[in-house]
């Protein structure tokens, strides 16, 4: 029996620099994503994200943070994860975008790093060079410059940390190569936990916070099957233990796909495809994505749509296609190994909910978007980077190849990043990629509206456009109401919002302009019964109640009224014009210190009205309180002279 040879004993200089070696490339990583996204970490807000973060009222307060956790509709998506990190990073940055947009872009770097220590651990070759093309891939740059996406950048975390602590639970982190398998690279091994339960409760944990940030992480417990069976390390026990994952992930899909029926919108005429079509625009989608990861050029921020005709034969190439590419992997998979189907049947897998098959919002105006193939992409990354290692054997040539690679990609990303600098940039790139999408011209219109003084004829236009191109869209009658609105035309603007709620039954926006403009014709009555639908379809809608208030104001119902107001605080406490409605309700029925109380609250965030400083002023004076009176009334006449004359002659 031979006996085995003995290890050369490295010297002690070359240990440390092993040791260092992952380190120092984990930092080239984080550094080469902070770099790559220099141009959009200085970027606005865009499109939704003031409802996610800056106009978000669950934000700026402790029950808020409640809210977050306990009433589904409380924020615009039930992701409570998420928006606990916005509620935390709102208290240390406000209303400022640069503190999102850091820890955006963070969350990706980190991600890039647990892909590479995954896959290096499944002895996986070019798990570096993956990594590295994951953290400067110009199709990633959607779901890490908006902010909105941090639904994407935090949910991979969980899901890729999840995943790591279930590989080593089940200690299938470094098997052995299968035999015939050419995509096997080196691996590392660790010690096996002495106790392996932790691990699993921590996957399970970490799978939790991923379904809270996003349910498309709900794969996940397919995505470790694939794992083992490509492993060859598939057996009942594993399967038995993932049964808790499949249970929540099934749970939290089923629920959020309720909420974008009901809370979101994603609902109506623009939804209603048979399952032919809805497989057509799967198949399509699917070679989109393939495309756009091949070739990142032209990437848009809205795609257009394409025409969806079943009855044609040519379209449903695309379906056939997938399961062709399918069956030819699984046909060679003891030839050329399991690792290139379990690639492409994650990549596939990961996508389905945002194939088309369930109704998400934005296919009203698109079948695509970069951000929804953030986690799914994985699959197809590393396929590439592990063919790239084992077809080119000399290292020197494959460096060379994958630097070059790199070097292209990161180009293109800070380019792209530059994109996401503001609103008009980034809608005004779009257009040029997809001129006739009514979404874009709407948004357009939004931007031109925002200016100051705001461009109300280049807005009317604009929304004219979008609704040219997309006449059975409510939105777009929606806004070409409110033009008709500003311009006067109350005949008009109720004819749109009527044609809107025509198509779109349960537009709570629609009834609750639609009530503002039966109150410009003093049809009190009748307002009232539109504020009180919007708030049937929606209750936390602040604006229909704030008008609702109003309108109860207008008929002299001052108590119903005020206690709209109050509501109307309660879901935002420091809202201006709900503070100094409740106070006029208050002052006219004579019930001064409650009016003081609005009052004070009102001067505390906007000392420089002098409006309120007056008011406040002469309530005090009322309540007996001349000290506390005479220096608010200073102030007011401080800022303006000309309220001394509101001051009753002796």
């Amino acid at each position: 029996m031979s006996k085995r040879r003995k290890q050369p004993t490295l010297p002690q200089t070359a240990t440390r620099a092993r040791s260092l070696k992952p380190w120092l490339f984990a930092a080239i990583l984080i550094a080469a994503t902070w770099l790559v996204y220099r141009p959009a970490a200085s970027g606005a807000f865009l499109w939704d994200d003031n409802d996610y973060v800056s106009d978000n009222p669950a934000l700026r307060s402790s029950d808020g943070l409640a809210d977050i956790w306990f009433h589904p509709t409380a924020s615009p998506q039930y992701y409570p994860v998420v928006f606990t990190t916005f509620w935390v990073e709102y208290a240390l940055w406000g209303d400022n975008p640069h503190g999102y947009h850091e820890i955006n872009i963070l969350l990706h770097a980190l991600s890039a790093i647990l892909l590479w220590r995954i896959f290096r651990r499944l002895r996986v070759p070019g798990a570096p060079f993956a990594a590295a093309i994951f953290a400067v891939h110009p199709v990633m740059v959607e779901s890490v410059a908006w902010i909105t996406e941090r639904k994407n950048t935090l949910s991979l975390l969980f899901y890729l940390a999840s995943l790591y602590a279930y590989l080593r639970f089940a200690q299938s982190d470094a098997p052995s190569p299968a035999p015939g398998t050419p995509l096997e690279g080196k691996g590392e091994d660790l010690p096996p936990p002495q106790d392996p339960w932790p691990w699993y409760g921590a996957s399970l944990l970490l799978f939790l916070f991923a379904l809270g940030s996003k349910t498309v992480t709900a794969s996940l417990p397919a995505a470790i099957l694939l794992i083992f069976w490509w492993k060859r390390r598939l057996t009942t026990r594993h399967a038995a233990l993932l049964l808790p994952f499949f249970a929540v992930g099934i749970a939290a899909g089923l629920f959020t796909s309720h909420l974008e029926r009901a809370h979101v919108g994603a609902s109506g005429p623009e939804w209603n495809y048979t399952l032919p079509q809805r497989l057509l625009i799967a198949g399509h989608a699917v070679w989109f994505y393939v495309a756009k990861l091949l070739v990142p050029w032209k990437l848009a921020f809205v795609y257009p749509k394409w025409p969806v005709d079943s009855h044609a034969a040519w379209p449903w190439l695309f379906p056939i296609g997938v399961v062709a590419v399918i069956a030819v992997l699984f046909a060679l998979r003891n030839r050329i190994g399991r690792g290139p189907l379990v690639a492409v049947l994650f990549f596939v897998g990961t996508l389905v909910p945002a194939l088309g098959f369930v109704n998400v919002y934005p296919m009203r105006y698109t079948f695509v978007a970069d951000h929804y193939q953030y986690h799914a992409s994985i699959g197809l990354i590393v396929l590439f980077a592990a063919c790239l290692a084992v077809l080119v054997r000399r290292e020197v040539a494959r460096t060379a190849i994958a630097s070059a690679i790199v070097l292209v990609l990161f180009i293109v990303t800070v380019v792209q990043s530059g994109i996401y600098k503001d609103q008009e940039t980034l809608w005004t790139d779009t257009l040029k990629k997809n001129p006739n999408s009514w979404m874009v011209w709407t948004n357009l219109g939004h931007i031109a509206e925002r200016q100051n003084p705001p461009d109300r004829v280049s807005a009317a236009a604009r929304y004219r456009r979008a609704l040219e191109l997309a006449p059975n869209v409510a939105q777009t009658h929606y806004n070409v109401g409110l033009v008709h609105l500003n311009q006067g035309d109350i005949a008009g603007a109720a004819r749109e919002l009527e044609k809107a709620i025509e198509i779109e039954p349960r537009y709570a926006d629609a009834y609750e302009m639609l009530g503002v403009t039966l109150m410009a014709e003093k049809k009190y009555d009748q307002a009232i019964a539109q504020f009180h639908k919007t708030l049937e379809l929606e209750p936390r809608h602040a604006k229909a109640r704030f008008d609702l208030g109003l309108a109860l104001r207008d008929q002299d119902r001052l108590d119903d009224a005020a206690r709209q107001f109050q509501a109307v605080l309660k879901l935002n406490p420091n809202d201006l014009a709900a503070l100094r409605e409740l106070a006029n309700c208050r002052i006219k029925q004579g019930r001064f210190a409650e009016a003081a109380d609005a009052l004070g609250r009102l001067v505390e965030l906007r000392p420089d009205n002098a409006d309120g400083q007056f008011d406040l002023g002469a309530a005090l004076l009322k309540l007996g309180r001349q000290e506390e009176a005479q220096d608010h009334l200073l102030k007011a006449f401080a800022l303006k002279p000309e309220l001394r004359r509101r001051l009753p002659h002796p």
